[in-house]
């Protein structure tokens, strides 16, 4: 079980780290083709580059976002050029999401601009051993949080006071879901 203070120490080093100090936030700070990108934005684009015949379902399952969330980034992007409606050929009923030339153009840089901020990660540590330990440590990570339903999220915490919090998102429409290496397109 972690500490309190570890938990408050590594939250105020992601916080910096990750939003501060290379700007996760504002990857448009990286490169002007990723401005007035989103989270969601770059989920779709990624999605549709990783799994060409999917439906709409399959990513607003991976994305964990409403039908009605999904419509709208969806909108957006066609809007910006960047993808495509087309009817999915294993269901006519429904429909793809297709990258346009632009789009993949988008999607290559937003695979650069995410190796050099890796890449950017693990120049901070001195030794090629130190790199190697956080490269295992965050494998270790991003397994014990691949679902929702792991074991590694239902543990308890104790916060101030005693009380004690569940790992979990509170909502279900969360940009940052927990289990992307599970179901659809995973």
């Amino acid at each position: 079980m972690a500490s309190a203070r570890d938990i408050e120490d590594l939250n105020a080093c992601i916080h910096e780290v990750l939003l501060f100090r290379l700007h996760l936030v504002r990857l448009d700070l990286w490169s002007d083709k990723l401005e007035n990108l989103q989270y969601l934005d770059l989920g779709v684009l990624s999605f549709a580059e990783l799994k060409a015949e999917h439906t709409v379902r399959e990513i607003r399952d991976f994305l964990e976002v409403p039908q009605g969330t999904l419509t709208s980034v969806i909108d957006r992007l066609e809007k910006r050029g960047l993808v495509r409606r087309a009817v999915n050929a294993r269901d006519k009923r429904s429909y793809r999401v297709e990258l346009t030339e632009q789009g993949a153009e988008v999607q290559r840089e937003h695979r650069r601009v995410s190796r050099l901020i890796s890449r950017k990660m693990l120049e901070a540590l001195p030794t090629a051993e130190e790199r190697s330990q956080f490269v295992e440590l965050f494998r270790k990570m991003r397994s014990g949080l691949e679902s929702p339903l792991s074991p590694a999220l239902s543990p308890k915490f104790g916060g101030k006071g005693g009380e004690t919090e569940t790992l979990r998102p509170k909502r279900s429409d969360s940009p940052f879901p927990l289990n992307r290496g599970k179901g659809a397109g995973g």
